[in-house]
């Protein structure tokens, strides 16, 4: 059996889970994980991760992130985006219609389901599958559980689960005015962990939770949030960049 481990900050909640995260995405591709927090270094503390074969599974599970993973949407059969509304925020981070269907949506329309985790399907909140090749597929929806218990929502404003989602895996892709005007590709804005992975992969392997610009999130991170004291600040109005983890968010 191969094992490894990652520093993690047991104070950081969003860590605690990302490395819940690790182990039941190595045991279903790597099979037989098991893992476990090792603090007997207060100063230098580790997530040990252990699976069947050689294979690293940090590495494992970024490469498929990185590199196989595809994202798709989930809805009850029969489901259709809502059009956009107006836009009510011209500050807002993207840039977004409030409620838009981005062009990654559109160009991906929702698999029908015949079960549905809610009693209605909500275009901000539909769950999403992803897998890879011969991969098993997997479905996150916690977001949009509708069993009765009070609705937990992790992030607001124009962004959709699919495009957070996405943009944690992808980056964030926006035109610049001169781009637009000449119809160029996007520039990359943010880091994703494909772009994380391609530029520094034993970097990430060895230290996945490090902090890098990021866009709008599930908010699992409190690194890109702000506290109680910061109260009447906003990074979207002064223009200032988040710094989180995009692994973080996703796992």
């Amino acid at each position: 059996m191969a094992e490894n481990s990652i520093p993690v900050d047991l104070l950081n909640p969003g860590q605690v889970f990302a490395c819940l995260g690790f182990l039941e995405a190595a045991d279903v591709l790597c099979g037989e994980a098991e893992g476990g927090f090792d603090w007997d270094n207060n100063s230098a503390i580790k997530f040990r991760l252990s699976t069947r074969g050689d294979e690293n599974p940090f590495e494992a599970v970024l490469g498929f992130l990185a590199t196989e993973a595809e994202i798709r949407r989930v809805a009850p059969r029969g489901y259709i985006d809502p059009p956009p509304k107006k836009k009510k925020n011209a500050s807002s981070e993207t840039n977004e219609e409030d409620g838009a269907v981005s062009k990654t949506e559109t160009a991906n329309p929702p698999e029908g389901t015949e079960t549905f985790v809610a009693q209605k399907a909500d275009k901000m909140t539909l769950p999403i599958r992803f897998g890879g090749g011969n991969r098993p597929v997997i479905e996150l929806g916690h977001w949009a559980d509708g069993s009765g218990r009070e609705t937990f929502k992790l992030y607001s404003g124009s962004r959709s689960a699919d495009k957070i989602a996405r943009d944690m895996l992808n980056g964030v892709q926006e035109p610049t005015k001169k781009q637009k005007q000449e119809g160029q590709p996007d520039a990359l804005r943010k880091k994703g962990i494909k772009q994380l992975f391609e530029e520094d992969p034993s970097g990430l392997i060895s230290n996945p939770f490090r902090v890098t610009p990021m866009g709008g999130s599930f908010n699992f991170d409190p690194r890109g949030a702000w506290t109680a004291i910061d109260v009447g600040y906003s990074p979207n109005t002064q223009k200032h960049t988040v710094t989180a983890s995009p692994v973080v968010e996703f796992l």
